[in-house]
Formats: C-alpha cells, structure tokens, sequence
C-alpha cells in the first residue's frame, strides 16, 4: 500500500546514501523482518536491495566520467 511504498522510497534513498547496512536500514524505515524488506523492496523497484545499490551507483560514475 501506500506506507509501504514510503517506506521503499526512503529505504532506496538510505541504500544510496548512507553507510548503514541493509538491515539496519530495513529497521529504520520500519520493517519488522528482513525478509519482509526484502521482499517488498525488490517488488517495489524490481531489485534487491544490494543491487539497486550497485546499479545505481556504477549508473552516476558512468555519468561524470
């Protein structure tokens, strides 16, 4: 729903900027299990969260070189 979607979008930007972990950006943007973050992430952005990290990031140095 709704929150869930909130919650991957603000999950995505963490995966991106932070350096937390994966677990503890699952936690911090209110999932109770990894495995429930997991699952609602790829279906939101069609990606684990590791690679949505990497795709995104090789996808900005490809940019600037």
């Amino acid at each position: 729903g709704y929150l869930q979607k909130l919650r991957i979008k603000k999950a995505a930007e963490l995966v991106l900027s932070e350096a937390l972990s994966i677990t503890d950006i699952s936690f911090a943007v209110g999932f109770q299990s990894l495995s429930a973050f997991y699952s609602a992430f790829k279906k939101e952005t069609g990606f684990s969260p590791r690679e949505f990290k990497m795709i995104n990031l090789t996808e900005r140095n490809d940019g600037n070189e």
